[in-house]
Formats: structure tokens, C-alpha cells, sequence
């Protein structure tokens, strides 16, 4: 009989511990129990990168060129960005800037744009097209 008291004590003191434990880990609502088991816990988010200058393909007023310019992240902001200067034509990537720091979502900043910018502001040549052997047979 005192064996089974014996393992009757320990169970219930088993129990109160895992009980006990286990609403001390819900109580956390920043990291869930699976990564306190696993010992993994969230990484922080970096903050954004401030950009000193950023990179820009200036629109020069012709159609279709560009210079490629890197002026200071406020002279972007304050002399680029918008309608007032060469009709928006400029194409800037998204950056952050400024103290507190700000995000600037990008202008011109679509597929054609970033096509531009990413071959060193100029407009990409589209592939010659071959001709196909259908073609060459005279009907």
C-alpha cells in the first residue's frame, strides 16, 4: 500500500508541475510555446536603411533619354520628385531618408521603369527578331 502512495505523490506532484508550467508559457504572448520547446525565438526586424544618396535616371527633356545620377536622398526628394521637374519623367527607386526616417515609395518605379534603370537609364533594345523558315519559303 505505501508503494502506491509513494507513485499516487509523485504523479500528483508531477502533474501540479506540468500544470504550473504550462500556464507560465501561456501567459507569453510574444513568443508561442512550440519555440519555447524548440528554443528558437523570433528575429528583430532590421531598421530600414537610411540612403545618403540615391541612384536616378534623369529625365533630360528628350524623349527617351536619361542621365544616370546620384544625387543626395533630400535633392531627391526636394528637387525630382513630382510634376514640377521635367514633367515626373525621372525614374527613382524606393528609399528611406530623413530624420525621423521616412520611406519614399518610388516614381516611375514599373516594370518599364525599373527595366530603364536597371540597363544604366537606357531604354533596352528589344531582340531583333529572326526570321522563321516558314517565312523564307515563297508560296
Amino acid at each position: 500500500m505505501k508503494i502506491f502512495k509513494s507513485i499516487f505523490l509523485i504523479f500528483a506532484m508531477l502533474s501540479i508541475v506540468a500544470v504550473s508550467t504550462s500556464s507560465f508559457f501561456t501567459s507569453r504572448d510574444t513568443i508561442d510555446n512550440n519555440q519555447i520547446m524548440a528554443g528558437t525565438f523570433p528575429t528583430p526586424t532590421p531598421s530600414p536603411s537610411v540612403s545618403a544618396n540615391v541612384r536616378i535616371c534623369h529625365a533630360t527633356g528628350q524623349e527617351g533619354n536619361y542621365q544616370d545620377i546620384s544625387p543626395s536622398a533630400e535633392g531627391v526628394i526636394n528637387g525630382h520628385v513630382g510634376a514640377s521637374h521635367q514633367g515626373g519623367g525621372d525614374i527613382i527607386p524606393p528609399f528611406y531618408y530623413g530624420e525621423p526616417i521616412q520611406y519614399f515609395p518610388g516614381q516611375n518605379w514599373d516594370a518599364e521603369g525599373q527595366a530603364i534603370w536597371n540597363n544604366n537609364c537606357e531604354i533596352p533594345k528589344s531582340p531583333t527578331p529572326t526570321p522563321s523558315e516558314s517565312s523564307l519559303i515563297p508560296e
